[in-house]
């Protein structure tokens, strides 16, 4: 299984097997290397580059509703500790905005993954943080 934390790159012919994702896109206001922290880049609102040609099956053990690819979850930086070292992980939905996705494509269309292409899902689908599946 795959955990990309950088969702602005090229993610191509891959192969994912069980977990309760193939391919994970968490949300990340801010670059998880500390010497980057206030850089001013926000990753949770790159597009990704391309996603292309990668198979994932046998998703899902751990749940009904679950995605063989899952944008979601939440990886940051404690905003009120400036020193941390540590990130915090939360896998599920999150309401706040600093959390949240706010990417959009060149068109200003809202788009949780695009340039996804040629991808194989077996039994399961796209789900992003908002519960939308594609």
């Amino acid at each position: 299984c795959y955990y990309i934390s950088n969702v602005h790159n090229r993610v191509i012919g891959n192969a994912a097997s069980g977990g309760w994702a193939g391919i994970n896109f968490p949300v990340l206001p801010e670059p998880a290397d500390p010497t980057l922290r206030y850089s001013g880049v926000v990753p949770k609102d790159r597009t990704a580059l391309e996603i292309v040609g990668n198979s994932v099956h046998s998703t899902g053990w751990f749940g009904k509703n679950t995605g063989a690819v899952y944008a979601g979850g939440s990886l940051y930086w404690d905003e009120d500790d400036t020193n941390s070292t540590l990130l915090k992980y939360v896998a599920g939905r999150v309401g706040s905005s600093r959390l949240s996705r706010h990417t959009k494509d060149d068109d200003g269309k809202k788009r949780v993954v695009s340039g996804a292409k040629h991808n194989s899902l077996a039994d399961k689908c796209w789900c992003n943080w908002l519960g939308e599946t594609k």
